[in-house]
């Protein structure tokens, strides 16, 4: 498995044979770079799309075939055929993938703790069963980009749509309300101002392993990834939007224990949290230029080790 790939795809990989087909399983993916690489494939390279609903997976309109099925059983199909009549291997992506990969991981290691490895981290330290549900915006991306696989079952949720951050709170309590299991939702300022009323079913529905981190970067952090962000006024006061809140008086008006939280303490603030039967509110201030840096640096760094990346 790759995951790193938003990083090393936007690097760019060396100059090697495309591929002559791609399987798509499930929606469009979040990552602008693997949409980039994959809307820049040749004419001829077969892309087959499944997916386990008819909705159009495909916004760059590259697909070849389109299958309605469910994903897990296509596969597991496919495999068994391919066991019957093995496909001579070929290392060369594979090979170059891993490098790139590899290489990737070893510089996340040594990343500054900003907005994109805090969600790592979170996912690092949920239990075998957890609920995680990923607020809309930025939070869902710094998981493409950020998360590793951990060897553990985690069920994940997410709103998607243009007004994806409305009711994000509700859903989240909806979850651990129906599943009775460790619930973490990870969300931003802007989404959690959206729907501070949602709060109130933490105490209606007696929610106790119900815990929020939201990643306070003082309004919409990404709306700098945009060519609006070079266009002053009125990027701040229309797009960024800063508030300057904190969200103690919310926690406390819904019950919730309230704990502000630095980066390099969020660890042993969730730990807290999951040992104890109370719902949390854990708010940790991040500076999303910094993010951003630290982003465009990583890929400058991958850009430079991918001369030596050998198909």
């Amino acid at each position: 498995m790759f995951a790193t790939y938003p990083h090393f795809l936007a690097a760019g990989l060396p100059a090697v044979e495309p591929p002559r087909l791609v399987l798509h399983f499930g929606a469009a993916p979040t990552s602008n770079a693997l949409l980039t690489y994959l809307e820049n494939l040749p004419p001829n390279t077969e892309v087959i799309a499944v997916t386990p609903t008819p909705s159009w997976p495909d916004p760059g309109f590259h697909l070849s075939q389109w299958v309605v099925a469910d994903p897990g059983a296509t596969l597991t199909a496919l495999l068994a055929a391919l066991a019957e009549r093995p496909p001579r291997p070929d290392r060369t992506w594979l090979d170059l993938w891993h490098q790139a990969e590899n290489s990737t991981r070893r510089l996340l290691a040594e990343a500054p703790l900003t907005e994109g490895p805090l969600l790592a981290a979170v996912v690092e330290t949920l239990p075998d069963e957890a609920r995680l549900i990923i607020g809309n915006s930025l939070p869902v991306r710094h998981l493409d980009e950020y998360g590793l696989p951990q060897g553990k079952t985690l069920r994940v949720f997410a709103n998607r749509g243009v007004s994806g951050i409305d009711g994000v709170v509700s859903t989240a309590a909806g979850v651990a309300a129906a599943s009775g299991r460790l619930t973490v939702l990870v969300l931003g300022d802007l989404s959690l101002l959206h729907d501070l009323g949602g709060l109130l079913a933490v105490s209606r529905f007696g929610l106790r392993n119900f815990h929020i981190v939201v990643l306070n970067n003082d309004g919409g952090g990404i709306f700098g990834r945009l060519p609006i962000a070079q266009h002053e006024p009125p990027f701040t006061a229309m797009f960024r939007t800063p508030h300057g809140l904190t969200f103690a008086p919310a926690a406390e008006m819904y019950g919730l224990r309230y704990r502000r939280v630095q980066p390099q303490d969020l660890h042993q603030a969730l730990g807290a949290a999951f040992s104890q039967e109370v719902p949390h509110l854990l708010e940790i201030p991040t500076d999303a230029q910094a993010h951003e840096a630290a982003r465009r640096d990583l890929v400058i760094r991958l850009g430079r080790l991918s001369t030596g990346w050998r198909c």
